[in-house]
């Protein structure tokens, strides 16, 4: 066999080793991408995010998103977070190195935890989501000091 054939071979061989990477990872990862679509399908939701001591509510309604900061008064959001995720759900290496953890009750409720590291922000940063397995949402997520916990409703939250 030529040099160059055996050159043409590795180099095959190294194409379809990283497509075959990408794919088991794009499979690890969808239930990632699932839970994030399924809950901006969602009619009411309400998050809460916290990190350094300071707290943020957001909730969905029916005239659009409201959000507050600690005891801050309400104030309707110019757009949704729905907006930014669904760009950022066009980028399929938003959430990588994605792996299921173990089952354990998050607010009451079964919830596995998955592990991944992210590309939102300036660098890679790893987190936690938990995804409810009643429901495909996530409720639960925890990254760089920040934790932020989702509830939904099947109707908008009232307006504060």
């Amino acid at each position: 066999m030529s040099r160059r054939v055996r050159l043409s071979l590795v180099s095959l061989t190294m194409v379809v080793a990283a497509a075959s990477t990408a794919s088991a990872q794009e499979a690890a990862c969808k239930p990632l991408y699932d839970a994030t679509r399924k809950a901006g399908e969602q009619p009411g939701i309400e998050r809460t995010v916290t990190h350094d001591g300071m707290r943020m509510v957001a909730r969905k309604t029916a005239d659009g998103w409201f959000s507050k900061i600690d005891d801050a008064p309400w104030r309707k959001m110019p757009y949704g977070p729905e907006t930014g995720e669904r760009a950022m759900l066009q980028d399929p290496g938003l959430f990588t190195k994605c792996v299921a953890g173990k089952t354990a009750l998050v607010g009451g409720e079964p919830a596995r935890a998955w592990s991944y590291v992210t590309r939102v922000g300036p660098a890679p940063s790893a987190a936690t989501v938990w995804i409810s397995e009643a429901t495909g949402l996530p409720i639960r997520v925890e990254g760089d000091g920040t934790a932020q916990v989702s509830v939904y409703r099947s109707t908008p939250f009232p307006k504060p």
